[in-house]
């Protein structure tokens, strides 16, 4: 089993990248602010692509962790450059730290591609469901057959 490296951003609390690992500088480009010269706008809003808003936490010191489906563009256009309409989810863990040298309140954004256990888990729920309606057909079956024959042996 192949594990994939988790994509680590740190944002300032805007969402903004601030520094990267290297999965995340492949999947995004080179967004943190280390990257940009003095001046130059900042790269796109990691938590506002992710979320749809630049505050989705109250974390209060905690972890968050969620499974997301990733449905910005922007976001769609890193991570599946071809033009697929294709399903793509990312188990996200979010953890607030303070910068040491500003202590300014910063987040840890890591986040892991589980798209195909995501699409393994909805086809299980769809064949279970599948399987409950036959087994609910049958017994409707059964028992009308059984109403039939007790009508025939009358």
């Amino acid at each position: 089993m192949v594990l994939a490296q988790a994509m680590v951003s740190v944002t300032e609390v805007a969402g903004n990248i601030i520094l990267q690992n290297a999965a995340s500088t492949a999947a995004f480009g080179m967004q943190g602010r280390s990257h940009r010269a003095e001046g130059d706008p900042p790269g796109f809003n990691l938590l506002q692509e992710l979320f749809g808003t630049t505050s989705p936490l109250a974390l209060e010191g905690k972890m968050f962790s969620k499974v997301v489906k990733i449905t910005s563009p922007v976001l769609r256009h890193w991570l599946l450059p071809t033009s697929s309409d294709a399903d793509i989810w990312h188990q996200v863990q979010i953890s607030r730290a303070r910068d040491p040298t500003t202590m300014d309140f910063m987040y840890v954004v890591a986040q892991v591609d589980v798209t195909s256990a995501v699409l393994t888990e909805h086809k299980v729920n769809e064949l279970q469901a599948e399987n409950l309606d036959l087994h609910l057909t049958t017994a409707w079956l059964e028992d009308q057959k059984r109403k039939a024959d007790e009508i025939n042996e009358r």
